[in-house]
């Protein structure tokens, strides 16, 4: 709000598959005032995974959107999540230590395999032309040296099975995969920053001013 632009957080998603998370998603939105006032100008807004939810609410929804915006989305699939759908059989060692941190790699893999390239775009409609849907729609890249990324990021690469990944990234999307219909900006900040943890707040703030000037201009 500070920037002129009041965001509404879409709550109740949960985990499950992308559609699964899509469909809660769409539940939430025809049940909030808001939506079902036609008074109202709506914007959709979606971070990384969220951003592929956003792609399947424009696919479905009757109710006119100005505009959607993503951010550090993978649009063309996740180097990483196939990193992830491989490692219980091909890095054990890997699997394992994230397992005593308490991530399963092996629970999540349904979800990440989903994010493959070879298997995104059987689950979200490839690029298309979504004029019909909403009024304008746009991407923020993001894409940051690792020398640059924060320290729990770096702390999270000690692991063995992700020095396969090495494209230009945020840490946890590569940059090529982020473009999504037009492109407003690349902000160079990791992917844990950009929910504004770890204290980078020039940054963060670049991003935000991002943001509210789109949907202002919408």
């Amino acid at each position: 709000e500070l920037r002129g632009v009041k965001f509404h957080p879409v709550l109740g998603l949960g985990a499950g598959s992308l559609p699964e998370i899509a469909a809660r998603a769409a539940a939430f939105l025809e049940r909030h005032s808001l939506w079902n006032d036609p008074a109202q100008t709506v914007h959709l807004l979606g971070h990384s995974a969220g951003g592929l939810v956003v792609r399947l609410l424009l696919e479905d929804i009757k109710r006119p959107i100005a505009s959607a915006l993503t951010i550090a989305t993978p649009h063309r699939g996740s180097a990483l999540a196939e990193i992830c759908v491989n490692m219980p059989a091909t890095n054990k060692g890997s699997s394992l230590v994230l397992k005593a941190f308490g991530y399963n790699v092996g629970r999540k893999r349904q979800f990440f395999n989903e994010l493959t390239p070879a298997n995104l775009a059987q689950v979200v409609p490839p690029l298309t032309n979504y004029g019909d849907r909403a009024a304008r729609v746009g991407s923020i890249v993001c894409s940051v040296p690792r020398s640059e990324w924060c320290l729990p990021l770096k702390m999270f690469y000690k692991i063995k099975a992700f020095d396969e990944f090495k494209l230009p990234s945020d840490g946890v999307v590569e940059r090529d995969s982020q473009p999504f219909g037009e492109v407003i900006g690349e902000v160079p900040i990791d992917h844990f920053r950009q929910v504004g943890l770890f204290e980078e707040g020039r940054r963060f703030g670049q991003l935000c001013d991002l943001t509210a000037g789109f949907f202002k201009r919408s």
